[in-house]
């Protein structure tokens, strides 16, 4: 049996120019057989041989060559294409595998929906940098044995000494083929009395984060997308205690902690489900 092939991509805001270097300096998707320098290159046909022509309109240099620079401009467009984001995405990562066939992807993406919808879950077998998650209802009472829902809130307990962040869940979709929850920075639902003015989170509640899994064949493919990524030091940080903590913390995730629990979060749901 083929062992399948695992992917990886982590994707912070980077620098376009090595991003794309490193697209062209490799090999072209073993799936994509378009845009292929070798099926330029190579001799169509039993028997086919080089070209020559005595006008040198056509010459297996110059077509080699053309072929090249085909093969380096499709590179280019699929860097671009893979790298670049949308305006408003701030933040952006996934992981992605092949299995065995489409079915087999099939009940992967089964196991692994059941895995993003708990919550409670979330940060096991994660390194211990990584933070803890804990699932609550609307009335804010910590819900365990049930899947996210919408309405829901989603505590999240970073390392080192930072205030408990809080976001909600705007929207839980599962379909046969594509699962997604995204959540919205928000205020403590624990707290008494409720401070629904209060953002308790180090983002604004401006910034959004969106969880999708796809499966598309025999690959699966999970991603975090960040939108509207703002330090939370403002009136919504609700004191200016608050507003020092969200900004040290806001730079702290900008500085790689929030992507690499989302790169460890996507492996593992992904990977987790073979």
């Amino acid at each position: 049996m083929t062992q399948p092939t695992t992917l990886s991509l982590h994707r912070t805001p980077v620098d376009p120019h090595l991003a794309v270097q490193s697209t062209l300096d490799a090999p072209l998707d073993p799936v994509s057989d378009d845009a292929s320098p070798r099926a330029a290159t190579e001799p169509s046909g039993a028997g086919a041989s080089p070209r020559f022509a005595s006008g040198g309109d056509e010459h297996p240099v110059g077509d080699a060559r053309r072929a090249e620079e085909a093969g380096v401009a499709a590179r280019l467009a699929r860097a671009l294409a893979e790298h670049a984001l949308p305006r408003d995405v701030s933040s952006s990562c996934s992981h992605r595998a092949r299995f065995e066939s489409a079915e087999a992807a099939r009940a992967a993406y089964g196991r692994a929906v059941d895995s993003l919808l708990d919550v409670n879950t979330w940060g096991d077998g994660l390194s211990a940098a990584s933070a803890d998650f804990a699932l609550f209802d609307a009335e804010g009472r910590h819900v365990v044995g049930r899947r996210a829902q919408e309405g829901d809130f989603i505590r999240i307990d970073l390392p080192g000494p930072v205030p408990m962040s809080w976001v909600r869940i705007e929207q839980a979709q599962v379909g046969q083929d594509r699962a997604s929850i995204e959540v919205r920075p928000t205020f403590d639902p624990t707290a008494r009395p409720r401070t629904p003015e209060v953002t308790a989170h180090f983002f604004t509640s401006e910034a959004t984060n969106t969880f999708t899994l796809a499966r598309r064949g025999d690959r699966l493919r999970m991603s975090v997308e960040g939108r509207h990524e703002t330090p939370n030091v403002g009136s919504e940080a609700g004191s200016a205690a608050g507003a020092v903590g969200h900004r040290a913390t806001s730079v702290g995730a900008w500085a790689g902690m929030q992507h690499q629990q989302w790169d460890e979060l996507t492996e593992r749901i992904v990977e987790g489900a073979r």
